[in-house]
């Protein structure tokens, strides 16, 4: 008996003792210290401490384990199937195990005729694959009773996992070996059997219970040389623990020789090529697999007696559910059958690198911990990477393909993944793994409980390619060894793609999660998908190129593959350094058709390559969503770009505020202090505005201790500097006009003047003083309890405006320029926010901090290059952030301390103990400039505004999740929630005058605006100090025309009469009033005066 059959019945189990356990840690659990024992049959012991009861011992386990390994406890039950859900399975299991053992034994006849009258009762079709025999072929088959039928490699453990779509119970099906020859491994002769044997099988158990079954015909892991069958009841139930399918596998006991199916060998015969020159790895490693199955099964089902073992499978089937592995070799090629496999091999196997074997004392986290290290290595592609070494001569066909062989069965446990799927499988690990070293239990969400296969939130650019089985792919099975015409059809578009896209993208991934299916009555070969999906990251770098530059004049073969791809696209160009090289330029006239060059460039390689009309179908999931944001925001495909003007003013700016020489003191500093120096303002200064916005700086004079010892008599002094610079810059050529203005009048202590100076180039900007000395008069103030509370207001806002804004602003900067997609993204979100009329209710620096925790924070998702993919990332993050209780930490700049969201945590933890109702900080957003929350979210948005864009998140994200997304559908708000509405004459407010001296150019001498002046804020702010908390506005900045309005709901009931009452009342009964609505009303209108077009009140 060979090796390979002997180990088949005993997996093997020496030389671990000389491998060392994983380096797998948990803070809180430190049972990884016994991981050097030998693994195979630590599995079985029973380890209690003499002297000490099973009690304590379990007491003892409980204390040690971490809250991470407590929540992944509790998931690994909630998404198991429990003995009450499974019951009914078992059940028909039981029944199936009967009828397939007493399937009748027939005489051994010549396949075709076997066929012919199998299929002559119409009850079943024979699931053949091409290429068919030949009609004189001289294979003989017969039927027979299955020599074994038992729970396959998922349910040999007795645990199954569910998933959205129900859960599997896998029966693997025996074949007896006198069934086929030594030789039947060659040209698909064993596949041919296996496929007449399944018919077999197929035709009893329509006989027996077909009435109380759906059958189907199914490509195990979508290889259509292996059907299998799927049993579903009849009447199937709708919960996903209850939903089952029975999958009946037809395997073997090792039979054929592995020398003879190793990778580099030719197993069909058939093929355009000699037997040394092609070979035939994948389809010698599906032979492989199906001998494989029941040597696996037993190894598996020998380690899940270890309750640890069962619970990382577990969480394995919740990780790559999550992120949409399965084993399909259409959908990445590595599912919970290869990772269970996986798992026991590195807890079993011989031959394993130095800290790769897997100790049975390591708890579930350590190993799911394990697993993924082995994942994310680099091994698995860069070096033949085998267990169980022996001296089978094992040769690798292509050294780009992934590999981890077991040399006890010679099958490559990736042998359905090409390099793509294993780089996504090595960055998903890689990614998973970082979170949970950074923080695994507040990482726990991330990596477990999100949805990352959701291609709008995944991928910069996503859609759906038609499937089109052209004429000249009949011949497929000359050119390849793969399983069918669509197999090959996906291997081709993969490759095309490639060479198109080439390194304008970072990730290319093709992918299709339909199963291929048929009943038993038809063929599979009719039955493939219609559309294959595909997700692109864009290399931000180089993915709007213009050139592609192809190879030089002199290569004339590179040349000539070069234009036989890219054909009447492909031309001859000299370039500045001198080269004559080929290229292809994509021409673009406006911006907007410049961001959709990797679409034009899709479209064409599949027109070319594919069919004529084939590009033209593909379905683009956000085209239409990139089309909207740049009509609506900017046509430049680079939003970033469209501030170079604003950006070169304010460095004309600042040259010349410190060119001024006629004054008592130096400037010291000058910083930005705005949101369009952030490259983040919704409407960009001198780009869309005509009469442009202030823009505000702050500088400082050095230090002098002239300075007065009291806050207004500083504000004097700043009022005589800026009285003295005004009178310096309007001596400057570059200046129209600079005049001081004051703020805060009502308040003389805070900083109540300004220097607004106009330039030449158009831009307005306001320069502010800061003086440190303020901060220290406002510090004494509270050491005094009768002025405590003036000067924590005035402390307040001193630090906010000269302290947390410039800090904001420049670390805003920094991550705009890292990340070039950052002032799109920023940019949507603040017209997400302003189209849901939350303009006054949220700061501009919340929403610009929400977004950027998208770009700096470890979500669950890698970085993104597309404005529009960050927007959707930042509403699925508020649709599930639990802002009560959890904060947000945003680390800009690598400052914060490890331990920085436990302590916010805490902070947030008291908090809310101190502030039950959430007066403040509903929002608790803790940056390194603002470690305690108190300028980011202190005041803006309130408790009511934080539920209503909870509200409003969940709704855009549940319009994300459909099959066709209605993107307008995300900016448009329903006017009929508020209590009023108020419409405001257009004619009226300075947007739309300036809107119209864009579009006419001789309009623009017109301008008599006044910067900075919003005639409806000022309208709104009046409104509010009127009526204090009695009544709410909301309103579009962008578009002011409508603003909605809703009473404060105390004021809305019968209450009793106070004499302070501050708006418009009407008695209802003796001593009780409520708000009368229409005098509100009516008030507002007299304020509104001619700015008003129309009042609706929508209540009584």
């Amino acid at each position: 008996m060979s090796a390979s059959k002997r180990e088949l019945s005993e997996p093997s189990n020496n030389s671990t003792e000389q491998n060392e356990s994983i380096k797998v840690t948990n803070d809180s659990n430190d049972t990884s210290k016994n991981g050097m024992q030998s693994t195979n049959d630590s599995a079985h012991r029973k380890r209690f401490k003499p002297g000490v009861e099973r009690e304590d011992l379990e007491n003892l386990t409980l204390s040690k384990t971490s809250a991470f390994d407590l929540q992944a406890i509790e998931l690994v039950r909630e998404v198991s199937v429990s003995n009450k859900h499974s019951k009914a399975a078992l059940s028909l299991v039981e029944k199936l195990k009967k009828v397939l053992k007493d399937v009748p034994e027939s005489e051994e006849s010549n396949f075709w005729q076997a066929c012919k009258k199998l299929e002559k009762s119409g009850s079943v079709k024979v699931p053949l694959h091409k290429p068919f025999p030949a009609e004189d072929t001289n294979i003989k088959v017969k039927s027979s009773s299955p020599l074994s039928i038992s729970p396959g490699i998922l349910s040999c453990s007795g645990k199954h996992f569910s998933t959205p779509n129900g859960w599997v119970y896998d029966l693997l099906v025996e074949m007896p070996q006198t069934l086929f020859t030594p030789k039947d491994f060659l040209n698909n002769r064993y596949f041919h059997k296996r496929q007449y044997y399944l018919a077999c099988l197929a035709k009893e158990i329509v006989q027996k219970v077909g009435s109380d079954v759906e059958l189907k015909y199914i490509a195990l892991h979508g290889d259509a040389r292996r059907p299998i069958l799927q049993i579903k009841p009849v009447n199937e139930d709708s919960s996903a623990r209850r939903r089952f399918s029975i999958h009946i596998i037809p395997c073997l006991a090792s039979f054929f020789p592995t020398s003879k199916l190793l990778a580099h060998k030719n197993c069909l015969r058939n093929l355009l090529a000699e037997e040394e020159s092609f070979p035939t790895p994948f389809y010698n490693a599906s032979v492989l697999e199906d001998q494989s199955m029941l040597y696996y099964r037993d190894l598996v089902k020998k380690y899940s007696v270890n309750p640890q073992f069962v619970e990382a499978c577990g969480l394995g089937s919740v990780w790559l559910n999550m992120r949409g592995f399965c084993s399909s070799m259409h959908q990445y090629g590595f599912g919970l059958q290869e990772w269970c496999i996986m798992l026991a091999l590195l807890m079993s196997a011989s031959g394993l690198p130095t800290g790769s074997v897997l100790s049975a004392y390591l708890n579930a986290t350590q190993l799911f911990k394990g697993v993924l290290q082995i994942l994310s290595s680099d091994s698995l592609s860069n070096s033949l990477h085998k267990v169980n070494y022996d001296t089978s001569p094992l040769t690798i066909v292509d050294h780009s393909s992934p590999t981890f062989i077991d040399c006890s069965t010679a099958l490559n446990l990736l042998y359905k993944m090409n390099q793509t799927y294993l780089d996504y499988l090595k960055a998903s690990s890689l990614h998973s793994l970082k979170l949970l070293n950074e923080n695994e239990i507040a990482n726990f969400p991330k990596v477990f409980l999100t949805r990352v296969n959701v291609p709008i939130l995944e991928y910069d650019l996503s859609g759906t390619i038609p499937v089109q089985l052209k004429a000249n792919f009949d011949n497929y099975t000359e050119l390849t060894d793969l399983d069918s015409k669509f197999s090959y059809y996906m291997s081709q578009l993969w490759h095309i793609l490639q060479q198109g896209l080439n390194d304008r993208v970072n990730r290319l991934v093709l992918f299709q999660s339909e199963v291929i299916s048929s009943g038993v009555k038809d063929s599979l070969e009719n039955n493939y998908p219609s559309k294959v999906s595909f997700g692109i990251l864009l290399n931000p770098e180089v993915s709007l190129r213009l050139v592609d530059i192809g190879p030089s004049l002199e290569d004339a073969e590179s040349t000539t593959k070069f234009r036989e791809f890219w054909g009447e696209k492909a031309e001859l160009r000299k370039f500045k350094d001198g080269r004559i090289a080929e290229s292809v330029y994509w021409e673009s006239s406006t911006p907007s058709e410049r961001s959709q060059i990797p679409m034009q460039i899709l479209k064409y390689v599949l027109n070319r390559h594919i069919s004529n009309q084939c590009g033209d179908m593909v379905k683009f999931h956000n085209e239409e969503f990139q089309l909207f944001s740049h009509a609506k925001l900017s046509p430049n495909v680079d939003t970033y770009n469209d501030y170079v003007p604003v950006t070169e003013a304010y460095n004309e700016a600042v040259k010349t505020l410190h060119n001024l020489s006629d004054i008592p003191l130096s400037i010291s500093e000058v910083l930005p202090a705005d949101e369009a120096l952030r490259y983040s303002c919704s409407r960009v200064p001198g780009y869309d505005t005509f009469a442009t916005t202030p823009i505000n700086i702050v500088f400082q004079f050095e230090s002098s201790s002239r300075w007065p010892d009291e806050l207004e008599g500083i504000q004097r002094a700043k009022i005589a500097f800026l009285l003295k610079l005004a009178e310096l810059m309007e001596e400057s050529e570059n200046v129209e006009k600079a005049a001081v203005g004051l703020e805060n009048t009502d308040y003389p202590a805070l900083n109540c003047c300004f220097l607004q100076v106009l330039y030449a180039n158009g831009f307005t900007f306001r320069y502010r003083i800061r003086n440190d000395r303020e901060a220290a008069l406002w510090k004494t103030l509270l050491k005094n309890p009768v002025t405590k509370q003036k000067g924590q207001e005035g402390l307040y806002i001193y630090d906010h405006m000269f302290k947390f804004i410039p800090q904001h602003t420049l670390a805003i900067q920094a991550i705009c320029q890292e990340h070039r997609s950052y002032s799109m993204a920023v940019r949507l979100a603040k017209h997400w926010f302003y189209s849901h009329l939350l303009t006054n209710h949220v700061s501009d620096e919340v929403i610009e901090l929400l977004i950027g925790s998208v770009y700096v924070n470890s979500n669950a998702w890698q970085v993104t290059a597309s404005g529009e993919t960050a927007l959707c990332r930042m509403l699925h993050f508020l649709a599930n952030w639990d802002w009560r209780f959890e904060p947000l930490v945003i680390d800009f700049r690598q400052r914060l301390p490890i331990n920085i969201q436990s302590q916010a945590t805490e902070k947030l933890e008291s908090l809310r103990k101190q502030d039950v109702s959430m007066n403040r900080n509903p929002f608790y957003i803790v940056v390194d400039y603002d470690l305690e929350s108190k300028h980011v979210g202190w005041k803006t948005p309130t408790k009511m505004i934080a539920n209503r864009i909870t509200v409003l998140a969940r709704a855009a994200v549940s319009e994300l999740m459909k099959p066709v997304t209605d993107f307008k559908s995300l900016f448009s708000s329903s006017m009929d929630a508020y209590h009023f509405v108020i419409e405001l004459h257009a004619a009226h407010i300075p947007t739309y005058r300036e809107n119209a001296k864009l579009k006419y150019k001789n309009l623009k001498a017109l301008s008599t605006e006044r910067p900075g002046f919003s005639p409806v804020s000022a309208f709104i702010e009046e409104i509010e100090n009127a009526f204090n908390d009695s009544i709410y506005l909301f309103y579009n900045k962008d578009d002011p025309k409508t603003i909605g309005g809703i009473f404060n709901p105390a004021i809305m009931n019968p209450r009793h009469f106070k004499i302070n009452i501050n708006y418009p009342f009407k008695v209802v009964e003796e001593d009780l009033v409520v708000v009368d609505t229409a005098a509100v009303c009516q008030q507002i209108q007299q304020v509104g005066g001619d700015l008003i077009k129309s009042l609706r009140l929508q209540i009584q």
